[in-house]
């Protein structure tokens, strides 16, 4: 065998936003690597501010919006009345956080129980 592997970074040659890591060949008598386009050998940073994406700029590697990240939807008054599927997509896309599930146990504890009369009500 003629050739080694060495790790290389791509990024999008949209935005320069980090893809991922890959192994390329490198020859082991020539010592060539052959680059593909949209890649480096600087490593990606893995310690980024939230929010912000590791992107390329051609020299070095900065901090870039998200571009898929998505924004919190508005939020009801009453936390009780939201579907666990809804708190479980928020959870997935990291947007609920632990002031929601505070205010949803306290909202969830203090909703009436429609089920059941309440002192002074008729019952049927």
């Amino acid at each position: 065998m003629n050739e080694e592997y060495v790790t290389a970074y791509e990024y999008s040659a949209d935005n320069g936003e980090y893809l991922g890591t890959y192994e390329v060949p490198k020859c082991i008598s020539s010592g060539d690597v052959h680059l593909h386009k949209n890649m480096t050998f600087t490593p990606a940073p893995t310690d980024v501010t939230d929010g912000k994406v590791p992107a390329w700029d051609g020299d070095k590697w900065v901090e870039i919006d998200d571009p898929h990240r998505l924004d919190r939807p508005p939020m009801p008054d009453d936390y009780s009345t939201l579907f666990e599927d809804f708190i479980q997509w928020m959870i997935k896309h990291g947007l609920w956080t632990a002031d929601d599930e505070d205010k949803y146990q306290r909202d969830k504890a203090n909703a009436k129980d429609i089920s059941k009369p309440t002192d002074g009500e008729a019952i049927e």
